[in-house]
């Protein structure tokens, strides 16, 4: 992994000291983008698909609507703008098993001690303490002006801890009922049309699905802590396009998502020896991962479905302790709001893409329908 670009952060001059902070956060906030790119973008180190400078683009824009929505200081979108630049600069994983070719990388999460897989030496710790270095060298390149305090540095530390996923997958590994959430009644309660279309969907057989939730952005809340909006904006920006962007971009994000995790799909010339290959084994291997594929569309929709019950849940915990207005509810909700809509657009496109595979590959062939699914997953074949 290579070194933070240096930044250089000449004397101060005869500026106010939030027109410096805002100065050495840009140049703090440039670097990680530029770290971010050598390490992560298609001309990186180690290229990604979904983890790449896009999806730092795109959780800036959401941070600076729910910045605008919480009426946040100066001071704090700065904090706010850096932790994001920085959040994902650090992405260690274990590597797929290259004799199986449908085998998942394993990302090396963690920001503290009980975190799972790595605790305090996980990517979300790396990443934090990166970002730490380079408000603390801004700090002693300031010379007499202290340019960021011991709590912002503090608090942009935490906002990157609190981006830690734990997962629950339910008893038997198949999703975690919705019904069964703590919090699922006080979430149809505030948002009835959220109750509806989980009727809807028990009557359709969706009743569980994966469950990512960031504990430690939803633990204090739970214990009543306050936690700094800087933290609270950053891990909800964290959650994905699910609830905050059309259809398209939310399909497109679980995607790429999809295509990072599955890496030995992305090896050289994989996907097109498996969309031209015409021996058993190429129909026996496409048969496999198409079924892959399949059971990832499916999921999509439960996944939507806990992200939006978290953030009902997220919103509760806020009003409980008096931490957040009715206007800043409401103009949250504004911001988040397509939940419902993504998710019943998840539910279709799955049962669409598989009605098509089905179809083609009855008139067309296997190979042909395996190339209808892949393109449609922004798989290219």
């Amino acid at each position: 992994m290579q070194n933070p670009s240096e930044l250089f952060i000449t004397e101060n001059p005869p500026e106010a000291t939030e027109t410096i902070r805002e100065r050495a956060a840009e140049e703090i906030k440039a670097a990680g983008y530029r770290f971010q790119a050598q390490e992560h973008d298609a001309e990186g180190r180690d290229p990604k698909t979904y983890h790449t400078s896009e999806h730092l683009l795109a959780l800036d824009q959401r941070a600076k609507h729910m910045a605008d929505a919480l009426r946040l200081l100066p001071k704090q979108r700065v904090v706010i703008e850096m932790a994001i630049a920085w959040h994902d600069t650090v992405i260690e994983y274990d590597k797929a098993d290259p004799d199986n070719l449908l085998s998942l990388i394993h990302r090396h999460r963690g920001a503290r001690e009980s975190d799972k897989p790595k605790g305090p030496q996980g990517n979300e710790a790396k990443s934090a303490r990166l970002l730490e270095q380079e408000m603390r060298k801004a700090n002693r390149l300031g010379h007499k002006e202290e340019i960021f305090t011991e709590e912002q540095i503090r608090t942009a530390s935490r906002a990157i801890e609190a981006t830690y996923p734990d997962v629950n997958l339910g008893p038997d590994f198949k999703g975690a009922t919705f019904s069964k959430f703590p919090y699922y009644e006080a979430a149809i309660s505030q948002n009835p049309d959220l109750g509806s279309l989980f009727d809807e969907l028990e009557t359709q057989g969706i009743t569980k699905g994966p469950l990512f939730f960031q504990p430690h952005l939803e633990k204090p809340l739970e214990d009543g802590q306050k936690v700094p909006r800087e933290i609270l904006v950053v891990a909800l920006c964290d959650l994905g396009a699910a609830g905050s962007a059309e259809k398209e971009a939310f399909f497109k994000e679980g995607d790429d998502e999809m295509r990072e995790l599955y890496a030995n799909l992305r090896q050289p010339g994989v996907m097109r020896r498996l969309a031209t290959g015409d021996g058993e084994t190429d129909r026996m291997t496409r048969e496999k991962v198409a079924a892959t594929f399949i059971g990832w569309i499916d999921g999509q929709p439960g996944f939507a479905a806990w992200q939006a019950l978290r953030f009902e849940k997220i919103l509760y915990l806020l009003k409980r302790q008096n931490g957040v207005t009715s206007e800043e509810e409401q103009a949250l909700r504004l911001q988040f709001g397509r939940f419902t809509d993504n998710i019943r657009a998840a539910r279709d496109r799955a049962d669409k893409l598989k009605t098509g595979f089905e179809e083609t590959k009855s008139t067309r062939g296997d190979r042909a329908a395996f190339v209808y699914l892949a393109q449609n997953l922004h798989c290219q074949t």
